[in-house]
């Protein structure tokens, strides 16, 4: 035992004879791996000053084999501690509270001679950290529940994306994603302060401009890209609005799928093959991740969709992004389920080298339209029935979006989703830059 500067005496226990016939499993030895690691750690004394350990009358003990089978007081004397009990769910383990901590010491060394003992520590207040949580207005109000559902609306706590402890150490800094979607509201002030107009680009417009627009004359902004902007990337702990999953990573605009692109050529919205080749290794030098709320009609009766020239960006990306570690694609896997599709259906979605985003309503249950498939790497929060709780985000700003405000609560489906996992994926490679795709 080290037990740092001072000397410990030592008193000759008295010794319980081990019947070997009657040894059982408890113990250590039904311990887990990592709560063997956890014991090893905090019995390491050289961490403790020594007038902490001189004064700590807890400690945690835990008894070797035959001895975790037996009665406390078959092994201590309990003259000598004010008050021990049981730690249930690990065999063998007592908080004992001694008299002094000096008594504490002298009777463990005991024990320890005794070789009665397996490990032992201090119950010692150490300092800790609270779970880091931005400032912003709705984050605060439980609007933005995905990040941290406490059980409000009547929620299932926990189900979230539990960014709170990640956000001590990382934040999104120095990520860069890409929103493949109808335009971004640029000016928007919880988008703004991490939009990169440098890297941006319109594939409808063939400019570097990727505001939204009416592309559908329905009276109404295009705010989908917006709203996917703010879940995976709006500026965090600026005083104002939500926070982004990665909420210092960077963003940038790239307009594919409005309604006024040059590329459409029906009455049904569609996208040329090239023109998503090009947008899906935009800028790939630069951009880590690609995040895409978007994909060929759910209706059921289609197959593939991605065409072989988008294919073979993707797999270009994999292999050539983020310096050889490869682009990172997320992609929602569809909300076709009520009209029985299936993402397997889905050429984008299918793919290897994208991870498909199924979504979970606030109680962790599938969402209605959520479509299954043996492609869906991860489900993420989402709305499911009206009038249980959306996505809370932001919108185009002004009174032509989806609100007369600059945010919504309206986002939903597996759009809502997939910017999730980017912004979790922006957090892991963040913490680890050697990951690959």
């Amino acid at each position: 035992m080290d037990t740092g500067s001072y000397d410990v005496q030592h008193s000759t226990p008295d010794i319980v004879k081990i019947d070997s016939q009657n040894i059982q499993d408890c113990g250590p030895r039904t311990f887990s791996d990592n709560v063997k690691s956890a014991f090893k750690r905090e019995a390491d004394l050289s961490q403790y000053s020594p007038s902490q350990l001189y004064l700590a009358k807890e400690w945690v003990i835990v008894f070797k084999e035959p001895y975790c089978t037996y009665e406390f007081t078959e092994i201590v004397d309990t003259e000598r501690i004010n008050s021990y009990y049981n730690f249930e769910i690990l065999s063998g383990t007592w908080i004992i509270e001694f008299q002094t901590g000096s008594l504490a010491i002298e009777y463990i060394n005991k024990l320890v001679d005794s070789s009665n003992i397996w490990r032992f520590y201090p119950l010692i207040d150490k300092d800790i950290n609270l779970r880091y949580e931005p400032n912003d207005t709705y984050y605060e109000s439980g609007d933005q529940w995905y990040l941290d559902n406490y059980g409000q609306n009547e929620g299932l706590s926990g189900i979230d994306l539990n960014t709170q402890g990640a956000w001590n150490d990382y934040t999104g800094d120095g990520i860069v994603i890409g929103v493949v979607d109808d335009g971004i509201d640029y000016d928007h002030p919880d988008i703004s302060p991490n939009f990169l107009t440098s890297y941006s680009y319109d594939y409808c417009g063939n400019d570097t401009d990727v505001t939204p627009t009416d592309s559908d004359s329905d009276g109404e902004i295009d705010w989908h890209g917006t709203a996917v902007a703010g879940i995976v990337a709006g500026k965090g702990d600026n005083d104002i609005g939500i926070a982004g999953v990665a909420y210092n990573a960077s963003i940038v605009g790239l307009r594919l799928v409005a309604n006024d692109c040059e590329y459409d050529y029906s009455n049904e919205h569609t996208l040329n093959d090239l023109a998503i080749s090009e947008t899906i290794i935009h800028e790939l030098e630069n951009i880590d991740i690609y995040t895409n709320s978007w994909g060929p009609p759910d209706s059921g009766d289609r197959l593939g969709g991605a065409g072989p020239l988008s294919l073979a960006s993707i797999e270009h990306g994999v292999y050539q992004g983020r310096d050889g570690l490869g682009a990172i694609y997320t992609w929602a896997n569809g909300n076709g389920l009520d009209d029985k599709d299936q993402s397997n259906k889905d050429g984008f979605a299918n793919s290897r080298y994208t991870i498909a985003v199924g979504s979970v309503d606030w109680q962790g249950e599938q969402t209605w339209f959520a479509e299954t498939g043996s492609n869906m790497l991860v489900s993420a929060p989402s709305f499911n029935y009206f009038g249980d709780p959306a996505i809370f985000t932001t919108d185009v700003s002004g009174s032509d979006g989806d609100t007369s405000t600059d945010y919504t609560s309206d986002m939903g489906g597996t759009s809502a989703s997939t910017p999730m996992v980017a912004g979790v994926v922006a957090l892991m490679i963040e913490a680890n830059p050697d990951l690959t795709w």
